[in-house]
Order: C-alpha cells, then sequence, then structure tokens
C-alpha cells in the first residue's frame, strides 16, 4: 500500500467523523446507548462506509470522495446513523451534522488552495499528496477549533428553538 492510498483510506474514515464526533460531543447527554456500545456502531458504520465507498469507486468510473453522490449518502447515513444513536430532534441533527460538513469541506477547500500556492511555487512537490496531507491536517483542526468555539452554546441554542425556554433553563443557562 502506499502513500495516496493510505492518505485516502484516512480521509474515508475522517470525513464521516469529522461530522458525527462532534454531533455526539455536543449531545453526550441525549445517548441512548454507552460509550462501548456507540464505539462499537461507530466501527461497522465506517468500515460500511468504506465498503461502500470502494463498491462506487469500481461500479461508477468518475466516482469520487467530492462528488454530490457520495455526500448525499454520506450525510444520509450519517444522519440515520446519529438518530439511531441520540435522542435527538431530526431538526437538530440536521442542522448539526449539516454544520459540521460545511466546516469539513471549507477545510477540504482551504487545503487545496494551499496546494496551489505550494506547488505553485515548488513544482517537485506531488500535487495530491500535498493536497490529501493538507486535509489531513486542516479537517480535524477545523472541527476542533468550531466543537470548541460553539458547542456549547449550539447545543444550548438548539434545546431553546427545539423545545422552548424551559429547556434552556434545563440546560444549565441563564437567562
Amino acid at each position: 500500500m502506499n502513500l495516496l492510498n493510505l492518505q485516502l483510506s484516512a480521509l474515508l474514515v475522517l470525513d464521516p467523523l469529522s461530522v458525527i464526533l462532534p454531533f455526539l460531543w455536543i449531545f453526550r447527554l441525549e445517548w441512548r446507548y454507552d460509550a462501548h456500545r456507540i464505539a462499537g456502531i461507530l466501527f461497522g458504520y465506517l468500515f460500511i462506509i468504506c465498503g461502500l465507498f470502494l463498491f462506487f469507486l469500481r461500479l461508477l468510473p468518475g466516482f469520487s470522495r467530492h462528488g454530490l453522490i457520495w455526500s448525499l449518502l454520506l450525510m444520509a447515513f450519517s444522519l440515520s446513523l446519529c438518530l439511531l444513536l441520540t435522542k435527538v430532534k431530526i431538526q437538530a441533527a440536521a442542522y448539526t451534522l449539516f454544520l459540521f460538513k460545511n466546516v469539513s469541506d471549507s477545510a477540504s477547500l482551504l487545503s487545496r488552495f494551499l496546494t496551489v500556492l505550494i506547488t505553485s511555487h515548488n513544482p517537485s512537490i506531488p500535487h495530491t499528496a500535498c493536497v490529501r496531507s493538507l486535509e489531513l491536517l486542516l479537517i480535524p483542526a477545523a472541527v476542533l477549533i468550531i466543537t470548541a468555539v460553539i458547542g456549547t452554546r449550539l447545543r444550548l441554542f438548539l434545546s431553546h428553538v427545539l423545545y422552548g425556554y424551559g429547556a434552556y433553563l434545563y440546560a444549565g443557562a441563564s437567562p
């Protein structure tokens, strides 16, 4: 297995995790199962996602990780999984998942932009390896920063909007 295949495998695991793990952390009080069961379910989910990607990669000639079909499948499966693992309403789950999907996509676009800047000054650097390396650095960093900055506030906001003012006070915030 060469470096490009290893980076692609890591990105296939990182894509759904960068959306699901912040969701599970923000709504950790709403879990249906304990941490061991959730970890096992996530492992099985990642195995299925990687298998689906490889299946579609062989089936469809122009299939890529950044394509619309893959993004739609990934979000549909992620939303289903989050609804299975937590007691959160579908509106809150969809809003949070799309928020973190946008953050990871923005980090991916930033890595492509930086790759263009880097490879334009030094053309000997392989383009694909540089993009994937930067994605492996920037996606987790962006998701961690956004989760740390807005995580608690997002949970309070969603409980206020979806469940009313009483749930907002119940969540531990003052008016």
